[in-house]
């Protein structure tokens, strides 16, 4: 496996297209997070990339018919993470190079990666009942094994299902859902485009399953174009970049002085007199930046909703959408939001923004930081940090090479920013 880690922006993309369009031979596999990304794709390939149609059958389906006539292809993560024996054994079978854009999400939150089954989420309660009646089972690495039999119509059929597949894994009664790795295997060569994927969960969980990887870098040819090149530090590039970033530093950052301060439990945890207090910050740092809705991004947690109170009667200037947007689709819908999530990446919808305002301190999943400290393999929390806010603050004007204005008023991730730059 080969990982292509080079600072955002450097052409990591266009270096994998340029090698699809002139390997005529090889079979690709591209995966990438957005349905928008792969038309520019495939219009970059001269079409030589097939998209299964969404009509009729499942797009899994039209997958398999693709592989099975030897065709490239391009996809969403959403649909590789769907991806069955198979999909494994077509892919096997047809020789094919696996690209992927930007990590995939590998573990995943039973509940979440089955939540369009109403009735069949879980409680731990229910998880350490299934253990203490021998139902299932857990052994040293986590794996869950089903112990009884299955009837029709059983609330615990996707229990059975995962474990029989070994995908799930079992942590202090938490279920995650793992993504398996012989899928990954399948192909003959193996390529991820990412920015500083050592030590975050991708790094943890290949390491886990002794896949070992070589790193490149992207770089511009006299031509113009791009291509692979020997692995580069960018702390140079990074100082440089650091001069288009202008971070606010204030009183309003009192709202993060605290290494624990507006994590995803505390801003959960937050009353309402807290949550004005944050409001009241936002605002008056937007005022400073130059006030209005135009050319703001900002993220929050998304648990329990938290970001929907910082919108209309909160934070004023968080745009709402009108009729003829609303109907449009949500990859377009979300171009005219001031909110965005903070694990968007590969798009250049928000391209356009110049005040970026990051309202969280982001912690790796205690459940996940367990499994894989306790396996031998731990994701270094703070790189993992760093990555969620560079790749969020990528999202904006600074891809062009503009200035941005950024508010970070967590200690810790403002910290973990300058460290990045190289302050």
């Amino acid at each position: 496996m080969t990982l292509v880690d080079s600072i955002m922006g450097s052409g990591k993309t266009e270096a994998m297209l340029e090698t699809i369009r002139k390997d005529k031979k090889r079979r690709f596999f591209f995966v990438t997070p957005y349905l928008r990304e792969i038309l520019r794709v495939i219009d970059s390939t001269d079409g030589r990339l097939k998209q299964p149609p969404d009509i009729g059958l499942s797009k899994l389906t039209f997958l398999h018919e693709l592989l099975r006539k030897g065709e490239s292809v391009a996809v969403t993560h959403v649909l590789f993470l769907k991806a069955t024996k198979e999909t494994e054994q077509l892919i096997r079978d047809g020789g094919y190079t696996l690209i992927i854009d930007e990590t995939l999400d590998v573990n995943q939150d039973y509940n979440e990666r089955i939540k369009a089954f109403d009735d069949k989420t879980v409680k731990k309660s229910e998880i350490d009942w299934l253990i203490k009646e021998k139902l299932s089972s857990v052994d040293d690495r986590f794996n869950l094994t089903w112990n009884s039999s299955e009837t029709e119509g059983f609330r615990y059929s996707e229990i059975v299902r995962m474990s029989e597949e070994g995908t799930l894994r079992c942590v202090d009664g938490s279920l995650i859902w793992e993504f398996p790795v012989s899928v990954i295997k399948a192909f003959e060569k193996a390529y991820v485009l990412t920015y500083n994927c050592r030590g975050t969960v991708f790094d943890s969980y290949l390491k886990l399953h002794g896949l070992e990887y070589d790193l490149l870098s992207a770089r511009r040819t006299k031509s113009g174009a791009f291509e692979l090149c020997p692995y580069a530090d960018d702390l140079d590039i990074r100082k440089e970049l650091s001069k288009r970033i202008s971070v606010y530093e204030g009183p309003y950052n009192r709202i993060g002085e605290k290494h624990y301060d507006l994590s995803v439990s505390d801003l959960t945890g937050m009353c309402a007199d807290e949550i004005k207090e944050v409001k009241k910050c936002m605002r008056n740092v937007n005022n400073g930046f130059g006030g209005g809705s135009s050319g703001l991004m900002f993220t929050t947690s998304m648990k329990n909703d938290f970001y929907h109170k910082l919108e209309p009667g909160g934070f004023k200037y968080t745009r709402r959408l009108s009729r003829a947007e609303l109907a449009l689709p949500e990859d377009e819908q979300r171009t005219f939001r001031c909110f965005v999530p903070c694990n968007m990446r590969a798009t250049n919808d928000f391209s356009d923004r110049y005040k970026a305002m990051f309202i969280l301190n982001s912690f790796l999943n205690p459940v996940m930081k367990k499994y894989y400290y306790d396996l031998g393999v731990p994701v270094d929390e703070n790189v993992y940090a760093t990555n969620l806010l560079i790749q969020w603050l990528w999202r904006s004007r600074i891809r062009l090479g503009e200035q941005i204005l950024a508010y970070v008023p967590s200690a810790r991730m403002r910290d973990l920013l300058y460290d990045w730059m190289g302050k």
